[in-house]
């Protein structure tokens, strides 16, 4: 949509409902006198810092040469207390180094930046509100889900992703997700005992087992299908237990996490939610289960011998850089897919590049190399304003938190819209017959126009009753065609035509 379509839309919506236009300009005005008094404090604080940088430096200088022109005429022999001519001027010097100081500070806000939110959320509204559409399908991981759906990634990665440690090589390390865990911090709200309990066990030994640190919790479901061994295990888990008491070898490992894969038990360990309370960046759980599950974890050895680290909060504050690290890679593989200047490229290799990373940290050298994002990144969820502020600044973007962050998703739930889109075509297999293929089958007519009418008006009863099906209400039904013609000798040929009519409302809300 250009230009000339958003403004004929206004002009639409002004003719239509020029009272609810009107409210929203004088609500733009007053946004607008909001964000100008913002833009015009700062600017006064920096007219002011600037008057006195300049003022002092003047001060200063005029000062300095009183005291050099007193130190030139002052006797030789009564110059113990000269110093005081020198401290005079450095109190005017001070306050310009100061007020230099001062106007390197940023705005507490960014200037116009809700006003632009506002300019954007309703150029979005005039364009029909509607996200992008991918024919073919959201990505979820590496993998395409083939069926049309919403433009988006979904990568396996955040507060509760599985710590694993890479014990090939000799240095080791750290990888997170794609599996989600319970955090150990968040079971021992509720099973305190038994996980304290557990934790002190392994700690009295100096070696670490493989088991150690980790549970096992029923979640109940249907257990049909299961072989003889799957069985047995799930037997035993009848609560939350440490996940040695649930196994009795090795082999019971694999029937293990197929009940894990099925949703019928879930193991807890240690996360990033874990690292975060152990360093004190959450309070929400028990902290000192997560400092035992992460000094048993810390006891690890790696390929050399050494453990994983030295203490819990060495390995905690390693969770986190890792978890940075890995968010940086998947907003930067998402960002060089999306540029048009590396179409057909690998995505996954140039976000993992060492040149692009080396930019980002702003190499200096005989080749210097600077790399950032392009466009601001907004961080939602709970655990957004415990991770993301790391991710912008390696970044070097703009990372917006929303003060309600952690409740996003439960608004978007509510404000989201069902939709609902139902295409079909209309044909002419000869001249003068135009088929309709309604849902209900073809229907000859006479004329394009008529065959027209007809499909639109089946297809939007169609989308209707999809809609409501779906739970929706308050439905906004919109049509679009799509007609195909070929000119043959100076006369209008009908080829094709398709029409695609969506209906979207609101999720009808439960009483």
């Amino acid at each position: 949509m250009n230009a000339s379509d958003i403004a004929a839309r206004l002009w639409d919506l002004l003719l239509s409902q020029p009272n609810l236009l009107a409210a929203h300009m004088s609500h733009y005005a007053v946004l607008m006198r909001d964000e100008t008094e913002l833009a015009a404090a700062y600017l006064r604080y920096r007219l002011l810092m600037w008057a006195m940088c300049f003022g002092c430096s003047l001060l200063f200088m005029g000062l300095l040469g009183v005291a050099l022109l007193l130190w030139g005429t002052t006797a030789e022999g009564t110059q113990a207390h000269a110093w005081v001519l020198w401290l005079v001027p450095c109190i005017p010097l001070i306050g310009a180094a100061w007020s230099l100081f001062a106007l390197r500070r940023k705005p507490p806000t960014t200037l116009w930046r809700v006003l632009q939110a506002q300019i954007s959320t309703d150029v979005a509204l005039l364009k029909d509100g509607l996200p992008e559409i991918d024919p073919a399908g959201a990505r979820v991981g590496g993998f395409r889900t083939m069926v049309e759906a919403v433009a988006m990634r979904t990568t396996g990665l955040g507060g509760d992703s599985e710590v694993h440690l890479k014990t090939d090589g000799l240095q080791g390390g750290l990888r997170l997700g794609p599996r989600r865990l319970m955090p150990v911090s968040l079971l021992a709200v509720s099973h305190g005992e038994m996980v304290q309990a557990a934790l002190d066990r392994a700690l009295s030994s100096e070696t670490s087992g493989e088991f150690d640190g980790r549970f096992v919790v029923p979640m109940g479901g249907n257990a049909g299908g299961l072989n003889a061994r799957e069985a047995t295990v799930l037997a035993r888990i009848t609560a939350p237990m440490p996940m040695a008491a649930a196994l009795q070898s090795r082999i019971e490992v694999a029937a293990l996490e197929r009940l894990v894969a099925r949703g019928l038990v879930m193991i807890s360990g240690v996360t990033p939610s874990d690292a975060s309370h152990a360093l004190d960046r959450l309070e929400a759980w028990n902290k000192p289960a997560a400092v035992k599950a992460l000094t048993l974890l810390a006891r690890r050895r790696n390929g050399a011998g050494d453990r994983f680290a030295k203490g819990p909060e060495v390995l905690a504050q390693a969770i986190i850089d890792q978890l940075t690290a890995q968010t940086v890679d998947c907003l930067l593989e998402a960002a060089f897919d999306e540029d048009d200047a590396f179409a057909g490229q690998d995505s996954d290799a140039l976000a993992r590049h060492p040149l692009v990373h080396a930019g980002l940290k702003g190499h200096r050298g005989i080749v210097e190399l600077n790399t950032r994002l392009g466009v601001p990144v907004i961080g939602l969820g709970a655990s957004a304003p415990s991770y993301y502020g790391a991710v912008g600044a390696v970044l070097n973007c703009e990372m917006i938190l929303p003060e309600h962050a952690g409740v996003a998703n439960a608004i978007g739930a509510v404000v989201g819209q069902v939709s609902q889109k139902v295409t079909a075509i209309v044909t002419s297999p000869a001249e003068g017959r135009f088929v309709a293929h309604l849902p209900g089958g073809g229907e000859n007519f006479t004329s394009a126009g008529a065959a027209l009418d007809a499909l639109e008006a089946a297809l939007r009863a169609e989308a209707e009753s999809r809609a409501r099906a779906a739970g929706a209400e308050d439905l906004r039904i919109t049509a679009t065609r799509d007609l195909r013609e070929v000119d043959i000798e100076g006369r209008k040929m009908f080829v094709e035509a398709s029409i695609s009519v969506t209906a979207a409302g609101r999720p009808r809300v439960a009483h």
